[in-house]
């Protein structure tokens, strides 16, 4: 079963990729362009989703153990949120950004 966490690590992935192959596009495309954009997205992505997952660790680690009747702590409302924001605006718009620097520099 995948959790909602797993689901937004799989889709940061997905998000950076998006965003590399889009700087592709804008950058002229070819075969050769979209290759260098899917590969830079991907990698930028699992390094991104790595990063996401150590912090959600470290958060999971530090919740009390309880029942589920409680309130839920704040710290793990605010990682669920962080996540989805990092997913909709910052991943992409690095990942387009530094695409379409690499792909300037080596393909003129």
């Amino acid at each position: 079963m995948v959790s909602l966490w797993d689901m937004l690590c799989m889709m940061i992935v997905a998000s950076s990729l998006g965003g590399a192959t889009s700087s592709a596009q804008l950058a002229g495309g070819g075969v050769v362009r979209y290759g260098i954009g899917a590969l830079l997205g991907v990698g930028l992505g699992l390094l991104s989703m790595a990063a996401m997952r150590k912090a959600g660790h470290l958060v999971f680690q530090s919740l009390p153990p309880g029942d589920a009747s409680t309130k839920t702590p704040a710290r793990l409302t605010l990682i669920y949120v962080a996540a989805a924001v990092w997913l909709m605006g910052p991943s992409p718009v690095l990942s387009l950004w530094l695409t379409g620097y690499v792909l300037r520099t080596v393909l003129p």
